[in-house]
């Protein structure tokens, strides 16, 4: 048994905020030296309510950096740490243009993330706050863990019929080794519950063998009453039943959110090995959803990728499209696949990294 231990955000994913840059002009001012008074000041504060409002029982966060920057040339002019109960002041130095654009930036503390926006107008004499939420950690408890995933399973945390109110949050999986009939183990997110997973999985599933990677998508329609839910794809050890495994969560009344007791379907890579690496998205040409899967082969130097084409159905499978090869190496002169990754450089299309 181990111990799987996460930080979390305070909310769930669908209303997470990224910073946003805002602009604003400093006033003018005729005094030949450093204002007598700073210009610019504010609070730091744990907006645990995510309101951006400094309320009850919402205390002020002291050690946090906040810059004073030029919009123009994107440089920190002046800093200063929040003091005791989070307040900040800034002035302007005497070197700096007066009618310059400026902006406030927060910089926030270890364990802490912005809950809205971490630059913010610089506007003097106009006090500027800045909401921060707190991580916070969880604990599980799982059995020899080799890899995670989330995706919304669609369980039922909706009333009645009424599935439109779906919370439509990440719930969490994970992979583990082939020694206990556990390999496979589901905690459902219990948004808004604090905290939003419990300490003890919710289900788990038995694996021909160990789960060394997966990766978490839609794999088939929304039917009924059901909201789109997310299937799971395990990479194995190689085993007589196939090195790599879909499960597609389930849709019967009472039922919603939990995988099958057994895989859906069971396939197999040409070059019998074990896949360590998984990637699921829309990377082909024509764009229909692709699998790309990566393997270290018999003997542990080697490895391959292929990518299967997604079928179609309610139970849909997947068909072998292309075995890849990295640049300038043909099939099989490639190192044993760890990892698999989408990324952008500067192209319209993701392109794949292994």
């Amino acid at each position: 048994m181990c111990v799987v231990a996460m930080l979390l955000a305070g909310a769930p994913a669908d209303s997470a905020r990224a910073p946003a840059r805002a602009r604003g002009r400093a006033a003018r001012s005729n005094t030949a030296g450093r204002p007598s008074s700073p210009e610019f000041t504010g609070r730091v504060f744990e907006d645990r309510n995510a309101d951006g409002i400094q309320g009850p029982g919402e205390p002020g966060i002291s050690g946090v950096w906040v810059r004073l920057n030029t919009v123009s040339a994107g440089t920190a002019i002046d800093s200063v740490q929040s003091d005791a109960a989070g307040d900040y002041a800034l002035a302007l130095p005497v070197n700096v243009l007066r009618d310059s654009v400026f902006e406030l930036e927060c910089v926030p503390a270890p364990g802490f993330y912005p809950e809205a926006s971490s630059v913010q107008a610089a506007i003097a004499g106009r006090e500027t706050s800045f909401g921060l939420a707190a991580f916070r950690r969880i604990t599980l408890r799982a059995p020899n863990v080799l890899c995670l995933g989330a995706g919304d399973v669609a369980e039922k945390d909706w009333l009645g019929t009424r599935s439109e109110r779906a919370h439509h949050d990440l719930d969490l999986i994970v992979g583990a080794d082939a020694s206990g009939t556990d390999q496979l183990s589901v905690w459902f997110n219990r948004f808004d519950a604090n905290p939003l997973f419990e300490g003890l999985r919710d289900y788990s599933r038995t694996v021909p063998n160990a789960v060394l990677s997966m990766a978490v998508g839609q794999l088939a329609p929304a039917r009924g009453s059901v909201p789109a839910r997310a299937g799971v794809v395990i990479g194995t050890r190689h085993c007589a039943a196939g090195n790599f495994f879909t499960w597609i969560t389930q849709n019967h009344p009472g039922s919603e959110g939990f995988l099958p007791s057994s895989y859906t379907m069971a396939f197999r890579t040409a070059d019998h090995g074990d896949v360590q690496a998984m990637a699921l998205g829309e990377a082909s040409a024509d764009g229909a959803a692709k699998l790309y899967v990566g393997t270290r082969s018999p003997g542990g130097t080697r490895g391959t990728i292929e990518s299967w084409s997604r079928e179609g159905g309610a139970n849909p499978g997947f068909t072998p499209s292309h075995r890849c090869t990295s640049a300038g190496a043909s099939a099989g002169e490639l190192g044993e696949v760890t990892c698999l990754a989408f990324a952008s450089f500067g192209e319209p299309r993701l392109q794949l990294v292994a």
